[in-house]
């Protein structure tokens, strides 16, 4: 976190101490993670970079797949584009209000890789509501950005449905996502998102989003 040093040695550094951490020999995923946030891309990509050590560590057998995990598409499609990765996961850019990871979506669906779409809450502004939680994507936000929140309530509001439930399974009927991965704050909100996965949900809720305006903006400009 200090240096943003992606390269091979750390890769490698960190991936051992994960394993120490959860007391196991190998892993089933192992993705390189936030790599918008390193010092130098080329350090990421290149000879002796954090890249070439992960699919290292996949051919010792010591990860059974190897995906990238981070924000903005425009870092991670050329990446996708140069390696052959198992899985991609994106955060916060497949949701009600945001389709940003489309066009990201389709580039791992064109070369069989995986897809997981993480954070389909938003942060969780569409699990806890606008009202008591003001935050959008981890930050604090005004009426404006939280206008396309209030926009889901009202049409979920109509229909006697959570918004968490309703935020959830759009992730989760989406024929193009291998799997969903939804944050939780307290232990008990596991067993509400498996309730919400499974709550009934009439057609006319998903009509109604369908009218609504989503932004292919990135939410974390």
């Amino acid at each position: 976190m200090e240096t943003g040093v992606f390269d091979a040695s750390q890769a490698r550094r960190s991936f051992e101490e994960s394993l120490a951490a959860l007391g196991v020999e190998s892993v089933d995923i192992l993705h390189i993670h936030d790599v918008e946030y390193s010092s130098d891309l080329s350090e990421v990509k290149g000879s002796g970079g954090a890249l070439e050590e992960l699919f290292r560590i996949k051919e010792e057998g010591l990860a059974k797949a190897v995906g990238i995990a981070a924000g903005r598409i425009n870092v991670m499609m050329p990446i996708l584009q140069d390696w052959e990765f198992d899985l991609v996961l994106t955060h916060n850019r497949h949701t009600l209000v945001n389709d940003n990871a489309a066009p990201l979506i389709e580039l791992a669906k064109s070369r069989g890789v995986s897809i997981l779409n993480a954070a389909p809450f938003s942060g969780g502004a569409l699990a806890r509501g606008s009202a008591i939680h003001r935050f959008y994507v981890y930050r604090p936000a005004d009426d404006e950005i939280l206008a396309p929140i209030r926009a889901v309530e009202e049409v979920c509001g109509r229909y006697d449905v959570p918004v968490g439930a309703v935020a959830l399974q759009y992730s989760l009927k989406d024929d193009d996502i291998t799997s969903t991965v939804c944050g939780v704050t307290w232990p008990q909100h596991v067993q509400q998102a498996m309730e919400w996965a499974e709550w009934p949900i009439p057609a006319g809720v998903w009509e109604e989003l369908d009218e609504l305006d989503k932004t292919s903006s990135d939410p974390e400009a």
